[in-house]
């Protein structure tokens, strides 16, 4: 009997097991042969392997691939060749996909921050109309959230928009979160770098440029409120504001002003207004010297 047909016709198979095989044998059938694992115990001894992996991960194995982090921990007789570390991914693609669908099921009725999350699985399972339907429930469901929940499904939805070539939709969002943050006090590091970015690529860099301006004004006159930790993390708080940022960001800032660079062509205009912001990058560093 057939290695696979084996697993079919299995009792010690669980039906979570089952259904990834069910996907992994449509999918990818090629790699359930007999010469790429030895017996039935290969696709429970991956399941837990993938568990542990991913449950309790040793700092020292963190950044390896998983399926090669598998492989290491399964025993060496049930290893036919190295298809199976394919094997293996391609298993634990078919897990994430499994659970993204468990995932959608068990909220297909909540709330704001579920649809969004629910839009953000079927995005990446590729099921674009129903992420949209999700995004736009999102994005007019609960509109006295806090800000950083307002705005998050319609950066989730202008990506999609990017994705799917449909520019005009994408910049609408971004125009939409722009407005939303000027007519409020809050200011996250995080959201004005994400939204100068998703301006950029729509390929609007002149307001990729301001949002990059009103974050520099805004740690600028933060510095006096400023505490710089041993770690090289950087906290602002004043009036009961707290905001925490770290050097990553800056290494994201200076990266983005290179990109705006280059998109602004001889658009006088522009250059000096982001000599000025790479002239507050310059002075943020000098008082925070990170």
């Amino acid at each position: 009997m057939k290695w696979d047909d084996e697993v079919k016709t299995s009792k010690t198979i669980s039906n979570y097991q089952q259904h990834i095989f069910d996907i992994l044998i449509k999918e990818h059938p090629e790699y359930l042969r007999s010469d790429v694992v030895a017996d039935i115990l290969f696709l429970e001894r991956i399941e837990q392997a993938l568990h542990i992996y991913l449950e309790y991960p040793d700092p020292f194995e963190f950044e390896r691939d998983p399926a090669e982090a598998v492989l290491k921990s399964l025993p060496s007789e049930i290893i036919k060749n190295s298809a199976a570390v394919e094997f293996i991914q391609y298993y634990q693609d078919a897990r994430n996909q499994l659970e993204h669908e468990r995932f959608l099921k068990e909220t297909a009725d909540d709330n704001c921050e579920s649809a969004n999350n629910r839009a953000n699985a079927k995005a990446e399972l590729g099921r674009i109309d129903e992420a949209l339907e999700d995004y736009n429930q999102a994005c007019h469901e609960n509109p006295k959230s806090p800000l950083p929940h307002k705005i998050t499904p319609f950066f989730g939805r202008a990506r999609l928009y990017l994705e799917i070539g449909q520019g005009l939709d994408a910049l609408k969002n971004a125009e939409h979160i722009f407005d939303l943050l000027s007519e409020s006090s809050y200011v996250d590091t995080f959201e004005y770098l994400s939204l100068a970015e998703l301006f950029l690529q729509c390929n609007v860099p002149e307001k990729s440029v301001i949002c990059l301006k009103h974050l520099l004004d805004f740690l600028t006159d933060m510095l006096p409120f400023t505490v710089i930790n041993s770690d090289g993390s950087l906290e602002y708080e004043k009036d009961g504001f707290h905001m925490s940022t770290s050097d990553s960001h800056l290494t994201e800032i200076i990266s983005l002003v290179k990109d705006i660079e280059k998109s602004l062509g001889q658009n006088t205009h522009l250059i000096r207004l982001l000599e000025t912001v790479k002239n507050d990058i310059a002075l943020w560093r000098a008082k925070t010297g990170i």
